[in-house]
């Protein structure tokens, strides 16, 4: 009996420990993924940005953007993003205030066309200087 129990156990653990998604591209239910990009990265490209071929999008509200937005931003707010007139070769690089609408906004532009676009999350996660 306690042998069935240390293997119910044992593989109850393996499935639960296979669950974890440490990919950082999450699958959506419409079969799009969208790939994600820590602050710190998008901090290293902002450092580095040299070309016009990085694109970052907050797609919060233009008061929301003149509070505060992070430098080399363009607002193109979650309701406008179809009217975006970005190179399709561009890496778009989308944050919102908390994150739920940069990922709307990153499966939008996917639907679009576009195959480069990570999904920052929100502001309130980026420990940087932003601009007012």
């Amino acid at each position: 009996m306690i042998k069935k129990i240390l293997i119910f156990l044992f593989s109850l653990l393996l499935i639960t420990g296979c669950s974890a998604n440490s990919n950082i591209t999450v699958h959506r239910p419409d079969d799009l993924s969208v790939d994600t990009i820590s602050v710190s990265e998008v901090k290293q490209i902002i450092d580095d940005l040299d070309d016009d071929s990085i694109t970052i999008i907050d797609v919060r509200t233009p008061g929301e953007y003149k509070e505060g937005h992070i430098k080399s931003a363009i607002n193109l707010p979650l309701d406008n993003i179809e009217n975006i007139d970005i190179s399709m070769e561009n890496k778009i690089i989308v944050y919102c205030q908390s994150g739920r609408r940069s990922n709307l906004a990153a499966i939008e532009l996917i639907k679009l066309g576009y195959e480069n676009v990570y999904d920052m999350g929100g502001i309130i996660d980026w420990p940087y200087d932003i601009v007012k």
